[in-house]
C-alpha cells in the first residue's frame, strides 16, 4: 500500500479587536479556503454574533472571496465593520469645537 503524504501550508490569520492584535498561526492541507483557516483559527469567537456575520477578509490587503484557496504563507485578515459613520463623527467634532 502507498503511503500518500498529504501536503501542508503555513498560513497566519490576524484580527485586530479594540486595539490589541491577535494572530493565530496554521499549518493547513493544501486546497484549503480561506474561509476554512478563518475557522480553524478560532478568531472569529472574539467578535459578537452580528460583527462575526458582517465581517469581510483580506489577503494582504487585498479584499478577497470566502472561497479563495490559500498558498503557502498568506496573511489572512479579518476586517471588523465600521461601527461609526465618518460623517456623524466630524459634526459631532465641528459641533463641540464651536460649543467650546
Amino acid at each position: 500500500m502507498k503511503s500518500t503524504k498529504v501536503q501542508r501550508i503555513s498560513v497566519q490569520v490576524v484580527l485586530s479587536v479594540k486595539g490589541s492584535v491577535e494572530v493565530a498561526e496554521l499549518s493547513m492541507p493544501l486546497g484549503t479556503s480561506l474561509e476554512n483557516a478563518v475557522e480553524r483559527s478560532m478568531l472569529l469567537d472574539k467578535l459578537g454574533y452580528e460583527d462575526r456575520n458582517r465581517a469581510s477578509y483580506g489577503i494582504f490587503g487585498r479584499k478577497r472571496d470566502r472561497k479563495t484557496l490559500l498558498c503557502s504563507g498568506d496573511r489572512i485578515e479579518i476586517y471588523s465593520p465600521i461601527t461609526a459613520d465618518a460623517k456623524a463623527l466630524r459634526i459631532l467634532r465641528a459641533t463641540n469645537q464651536r460649543d467650546g
